[in-house]
């Protein structure tokens, strides 16, 4: 027989899986941990789970029961709300939001779910505090008094008195809380009116006096007259009614002004003196009139002002003049005339060499008001000598007055040429006219010399911008001419000049060949020393030396040298095929040596010798 497996099989119904069981047949059997399932207790199987495994499949039904939870709600000093509970996932009906006295309900502190969650909840009422108003009617107090806008229960400072304008404050139709109440107040200011006294005073006497309530009436009384005075009004200026405070109005007096008027019959302005009547006059500083001596005011000016305007008018005199004119400290005319008088203007000498300008000071049409001298202006002329360098550097005209010493210039230049002078003698002194100056040369002559490895190829001395002829350069064995330094101008310059041969050294090849293949090039210029070179052979071989004669310096000409590398020996020719140490014995078998290397067979006398097991003959 084999035994049967059976299947018991779990419904959570809505809770968490329960994994099927599946043994033998018989078999003991450990029931399954409890399904979990939210907002329910799990009440057991439908059926009971036997202990050991029957003759059948079986399937089992998870049991449940609803759970209850509860909603709690605390006001947080507000009115009671009642908890709420309910099956879980039962719609939920929020509570009517609480009450508390000078406070506005904001929500609870989470919101409140639709149905019922698997879990009991707190919820604490949240809370804002009212503001409540103070108003003050000041009652025409001058003052405004701010409303006092407050949290509810916060402590009120009730304002400072304040006050109104003649009038004394007696405090408010109601008291002021010491806490904000829970509703909005109103208070209106009590006053009482003042009484000030008013007073008129002219000239420290006292024209009336009173006691009156403020803003009543005032009456003004009538100002008395004063001599020489004019009233100008109260001060301060009456008020219509009673000001706030005790006042004096003092009468205010001007005293009368009047003036003295000067007429300077045709001198400088002289200013009007205006003064209160009585004060101490100055007299005014005597005007100026232009040409006129000043005598005096037509009336005597009196010392203080008087009681009325009064004018004055100067009195004048005509000044005479000196007029002179002179012309090179000569006296041409001289005479004393009245200010104001026609001037003559005398005739003015020639002066040679000059030009007359005319007067300084330019001369008046009239005689000015002081003496006056007119001197005759003469201007120097001005003449030229002007050069002309005949194709030297240019040289300054030289301008200037006429008889003034003249500086000669300074002597022209001309590229080749000698300057010998002017054709005419230079002025020590500027003359009464133009003249010209033209320079006078004679050509340089300068020494054309050609060389070439300190040989002396030509040697002339020729005329500056003549023609130079080039001589021939003779060759130079191992060197190319490159021509002249300087570069060989066409014809003679303004100085003595050698032109030398430049040369440059010519460049050969040096070839060395081995065993008829190149082993080495270079190139040597002609005439430097040859560097000894021997080449390098590959191990077993030696170089059996130059057939030609290697030259101790480059000749003129490309050179090849050529040599031979040779094998050592036949013994050294296995070693290097054997490519390492090889044991050499001789025909008897006996070990002559072990190589290391192929030089090695230099060692081993001319003979027959076995070497990896071949007959090789040694011979040098």
């Amino acid at each position: 027989w084999q035994v049967n497996q059976y299947t018991f099989t779990f419904d959570s119904n809505g809770g968490s899986d329960v994994a099927a069981i599946t043994q033998d047949y018989g078999t003991e059997v450990t029931a399954p941990a409890n399904p979990t399932r939210e907002g329910y207790t799990f009440t057991g199987w439908d059926k009971e789970v036997p202990s050991t495994i029957p003759a059948a499949d079986m399937t089992f039904a998870a049991q449940w029961q609803v759970n209850q939870y509860t909603f709690t709600f605390d006001s947080n000093g507000g009115s009671d709300v009642a908890a709420i509970s309910q099956d879980y996932g039962t719609e939920v009906t929020a509570p009517a939001n609480p009450t508390r006295e000078g406070y506005t309900f904001t929500g609870w502190d989470k919101e409140v779910p639709s149905t019922i969650p698997a879990a009991d909840m707190t919820f604490t009422a949240q809370w804002q505090v009212n503001q409540y108003t103070l108003t003050f009617d000041s009652n025409d107090g001058s003052t405004v008094v701010v409303a006092l806008t407050q949290d509810y229960g916060s402590a009120v400072t009730a304002p400072d008195a304040f006050v109104r304008e003649g009038y004394t404050f007696l405090g408010w139709d109601k008291d002021i809380p010491s806490t904000m109440p829970a509703e909005n107040q109103s208070f209106k200011a009590q006053w009482q009116i003042n009484q000030y006294k008013v007073v008129f005073v002219s000239e420290n006497d006292v024209l009336s006096e009173a006691t009156l309530d403020y803003g009543s009436a005032i009456t003004v009384p009538e100002v008395p007259a004063r001599e020489g005075y004019t009233f100008l009004g109260w001060e301060p200026k009456v008020d219509e009614t009673v000001p706030a405070h005790d006042v004096t109005y003092r009468a205010q007096w001007n005293v009368n002004k009047y003036t003295l008027t000067f007429d300077s019959n045709g001198g400088t302005d002289v200013a009007a003196i205006s003064q209160d009547y009585g004060t101490e006059v100055t007299a005014p500083a005597a005007p100026t009139r232009e040409g006129y001596t000043f005598l005096g005011w037509d009336k005597d000016i009196p010392s203080t002002m008087p009681a009325e305007n009064q004018s004055f008018k100067a009195q004048w005199q005509i000044n005479k003049y000196k007029v002179v004119f002179v012309s090179e400290n000569d006296v041409l005319s001289e005479a004393t005339l009245d200010y104001g008088s026609a001037i003559t203007v005398p005739e003015v000498p020639a002066r040679e060499g000059y030009t007359f300008l005319g007067w300084e000071p330019k001369v008046d049409e009239t005689v000015p008001a002081h003496d006056v001298t007119y001197r005759a202006q003469w201007n120097v002329n001005k003449y030229t000598l002007t050069f002309d360098s005949n194709g030297g550097t240019d040289v300054a005209a030289i301008t200037q007055d006429y008889g003034t010493e003249v500086t000669a210039p300074a002597a022209p230049i001309r590229e080749g040429y000698t300057f010998l002078g002017w054709d005419k003698d230079i002025p020590s002194t500027m003359p009464a006219e133009n003249q010209s100056f033209k320079a006078q040369w004679q050509i340089n002559q300068y020494k054309v010399v050609f060389v070439s490895e300190n040989d002396v190829l030509s040697e002339a001395t020729l005329d500056y911008g003549s023609a130079i002829t080039v001589p021939e350069v003779p060759e130079r064995e191992g060197y190319t001419f490159l021509g002249w330094e300087p570069e060989v101008d066409e014809t003679v310059p303004a100085h003595d000049v050698t032109y030398r041969a430049q040369w440059q050294v010519n460049v050969y090849t040096l070839t060395y060949y081995v065993n008829d293949e190149v082993a080495y090039t270079v190139e040597v210029p002609y005439g430097t020393a040859i560097e000894p070179y021997t080449p390098e052979v590959p191990e077993g071989y030696e170089f059996k030396g130059w057939v030609e004669e290697v030259p101790a310096t480059m000749p003129a000409h490309d050179v090849d040298i050529h040599g031979t590398v040779t094998i050592i020996s036949g013994i050294a020719e296995v070693f290097v095929q054997a490519g390492g140490p090889v044991d050499v014995y001789s025909l008897q078998g006996k070990l002559v040596m072990r190589m290391t290397n192929a030089a090695d067979a230099r060692k081993l006398p001319n003979g027959i010798y076995v070497v990896n097991g071949v007959k090789v003959l040694q011979k040098r």
